[in-house]
Parts: C-alpha cells; structure tokens; sequence
C-alpha cells in the first residue's frame, strides 16, 4: 500500500455499516432479485437504493407517465429521508435514471417543486443516466446519497455529526447554474463532489464545434475550472467516471486526461468506471462526473469553510494487489487508473468484469461471467483488508435485465459461502454494451474493513 497523505489527527466518525429499518407501514420489502436494503449508513452517509414512481405500500408504478412518476419517486425519497432522520438540506448527491432524454425537463422540474415547497436549499452535485430499460417497467428512478443527518443513538440521544455541508461559490465569470439544476460542485467534510459536466460553454451552456477532440478538451478544461474554484488539483480526484456515446471516443477522453494529468504534473491516485450510452444531454458525445477528496479547502483566497481535525482525509491507494493483474480499466496505455483507492472509511473499486488475469473474458455465458467477476471482486476485497461483509452498495450493469437472476445468484453463493451479511444498497441497470463484449459488470464500494491488514 503505497500512503499518499495522511494526518497525525484518527478518524473518528463511527464506521459500522447499518442497516435502516423501514416498516412495512411505509413500504413493502423489495421485490424478488432486489435483495439488497432500501437504505443504510455508514459513518455520517445515507444511501439509498433507487426509488421509483411506485406506492410505496403497494409497490405499483403510479399512472400519468413520467412526470406523474417522477414526483411519486421524489415523495418515495423525501419519505425515506425523513424516515432515517435526514431532511432535504442534506442530501448531497441524486443521480437521476430515467429511459428516454425527453423525461430529463419534467424530473429536473419535480426536483425544483420538491425542494421549493419543503424550503430546503439545493446543496447536492448529481448526474443523469439514460437507460434503455429500468427494472419494474419505471420510467423514470432516483438514486440518493445524504449526509450530516440527525442519527439516534441507541441510548435515544439525538446526535448529529460533526460536518461541513457547503456548495461552492462558482463566480458567474467562471460558470452559470440554470434553474433546477443541480450544483456544479458540493464539499462535504473531506469530499468534493461534481456534477457531472460536459463539453460545453460553462457561461451559455453550448455544445463546443469540432466533434469529440474538441469535446474532450473542453470537457477536462470544465473539470479544471470547477476543480481550481474549489481549491483541489487533478492530483486530488480519487473518481474518473466517463460516459461516451460510441465506444470508439474512449481513447481520445482518456488521452485529453492524460495530456491534462501531464501537464498538471499530478498523480494519477482514482478509480474509473468508464461507460457506453446511447445518448448523452445536449447531444454531447462525453460526459465526466469526477470526484476529489482533501483538497486545499481553507486556502485563504477562497473563503470556504475549514476543516475540523475529523474531516481530515487518510488517502492511500492500494494499488498493488495481487501478482496477477485482476482486470483494470480498459487503455492503461492511454490513462491507467488504480484498481482500487481508500479515502478515510470508503473503499472504491474500479469497475470489474468476469476475465481472467490476462484481461481475457471467461467463456460460458453470463453465469460463468458474473462468478468470475464476484471472484475477482473477492480478490480485490481480500487485498484491501475487506470482506464481502463490508460491501456497502454494488451497482450491476448487464446488457439484458433477463441476466440479472444469473448475477443476483452468483453474488448469493458468495455471500453464503462467506457467512456475510446483506448489508449493501443495490442498483441493476441495463446497458446497450458494455467493455469488452462483456455481459456483465459491478462498481463495488466497501467500508469499515481491517486496515491494519492491508
């Protein structure tokens, strides 16, 4: 494990992974092949697994299309929320799915309703995903990350943690936010979160000439932008999340990142998950949605709040695991990223399909792909000092959703040949193609592990 920055100051927000309780008065349990839980904590974060436009009681998609779904999923979250002790203030990510692009007006005009009529300011970064299928025939879903809610201890003394929630003052020089939409960036204790940005004009939101070179030069440019305002460098993201619309477009992004790493002279230290969609908002060909952590937050030109001893970030990469080469991101030539990093509590994956050390997929189907892929995840987790007990949330990605039964069963033989709890949120998400002609993929978090293994 090669530390890249550490504090004399321990974390010391709790670490243990709980799961919340939500009674059947509020909801119905999930549904078969959604055994993963509705919402958990770790430390001071809840996640929640995707809501849908559903009745919660009844688990039946509301009728009217997806406006009407879009508001039933937004009242599915503010009542999940609430019930876990957070409010809206607190959420500080919301990644939006929904089926076709033309949904994306109505879901950002529900967003705006919901948080207008509670009162609560928008302090969230997010993303949109469009998706060819959502499970259960929804048309539109949201998944939600909050922070800093009121926790009760099990004494019932109400307790909240000790947290810098603040949106980052972009000045109107640099980059304008339109209506309902969300922050171009969120700090949270020693996190930094964007949205996710594009290759466009940041002052008239315009899609830049010149196809995907000139895209993916402006794209990182914006990132730099944001990043610069908020007193980080590329030298702090630990996230690369890239989304092309033809799978040919990857390598030209990763070398525009990799011309701006070198240029910046700064460490590559994150994790990818790069993807193919259909389609991308503003008929944009690349879209990057990158997270940092421990940036120079208290610099005195910026003005932003400082940290507290707590909020410092251990970053250690744990880059390498293992003698054989469990799968990296696709191109390492171009940009290669970790296969794993930690930030303080959190443990992120790099996205993992079912090959074999050689990079070479295993054959047999999407049964045999998805228990490769488990066991290669298994490897990573072993490595790091993690259990499959200390998955906090695993998003599936299969390129028909008739696979997913295959995937959910490879993850169940795994979880009980371990003797490990189900403690995770969950997504399935449905994708055109995936790297590689693969049939399956997993994004893995994990937390509270035994460091002190690694």
């Amino acid at each position: 494990m090669v530390c890249l920055r550490s504090t004399v100051h321990a974390f010391t927000h709790p670490t243990s992974i709980e799961v919340i309780p939500v009674p059947r008065s509020i909801a119905v349990p999930n549904g078969p092949g959604e055994g993963y839980q509705s919402a958990l904590r770790i430390g001071d974060v809840l996640y929640l697994s995707p809501l849908r436009g559903t009745l919660l009681t009844t688990d039946v998609l509301v009728s009217g299309g997806s406006a009407a779904e879009a508001a039933q999923a937004l009242a599915n979250v503010q009542t999940i929320v609430q019930h876990a002790g957070c409010g809206l203030e607190d959420i500080i990510f919301i990644e939006t799915h929904i089926t076709n692009l033309t949904f994306l007006p109505q879901t950002q005009l529900a967003l705006g309703t919901l948080f207008a009529n509670a009162g609560a300011p928008r302090r969230y970064a997010g993303r949109v995903e469009v998706l060819p299928r959502l499970a259960g025939g929804a048309l539109v879903e949201f998944a939600v990350q909050a922070k800093g809610c009121r926790w009760t201890t099990a004494n019932g003394i109400n307790r909240r943690e000790r947290l810098v929630h603040e949106v980052i003052s972009i000045p109107t020089s640099v980059a304008v936010v339109a209506a309902n939409q969300p922050q171009l960036a969120v700090r949270i204790n020693e996190r930094l979160k964007l949205r996710s940005l594009r290759g466009l004009d940041l002052l008239t939101s315009v899609l830049v000439p010149g196809g995907i070179v000139a895209e993916s030069a402006k794209v990182i440019a914006n990132v730099q932008a944001i990043l610069n305002q908020s007193g980080c460098g590329l030298s702090d993201v630990i996230l690369y999340n890239v989304r092309v619309t033809n799978s040919s477009f990857l390598p030209i992004v990763l070398s525009a990142i990799r011309s701006a790493f070198t240029a910046e002279r700064a460490a590559v230290k994150g994790v990818a998950d790069y993807r193919t969609v259909s389609v991308l908002a503003n008929g944009a060909s690349v879209e990057l949605v990158f997270e940092a952590a421990n940036c120079d937050f208290d610099s005195s030109n910026r003005g932003h709040l400082p940290r507290s001893n707590d909020a410092e970030a251990e970053l250690s990469i744990l880059n390498n695991l293992l003698s054989s080469n469990i799968f990296r991101p696709p191109a390492p030539a171009v940009f290669s990223p970790q296969k794993s990093i930690r930030v303080n509590h959190i443990l992120k994956l790099s996205q993992q399909r079912g090959s074999l050390s050689n990079g070479v997929l295993v054959s047999g189907g999407v049964a045999a792909e998805a228990a490769q892929m488990v066991a290669n995840v298994r490897a990573l987790l072993t490595e790091a000092g993690c259990q499959l007990n200390n998955v906090l949330s695993i998003v599936n990605r299969v390129t028909d959703l008739a696979n997913q039964p295959a995937v959910d069963l490879a993850w169940t033989n795994a979880f009980v040949a371990e003797g490990a709890r189900i403690r995770y949120v969950g997504q399935v998400q449905q994708s055109e193609v995936l790297y590689g002609g693969a049939l399956v993929e997993t994004v893995v978090k994990a937390a509270d592990c035994d460091w002190n293994q690694t």
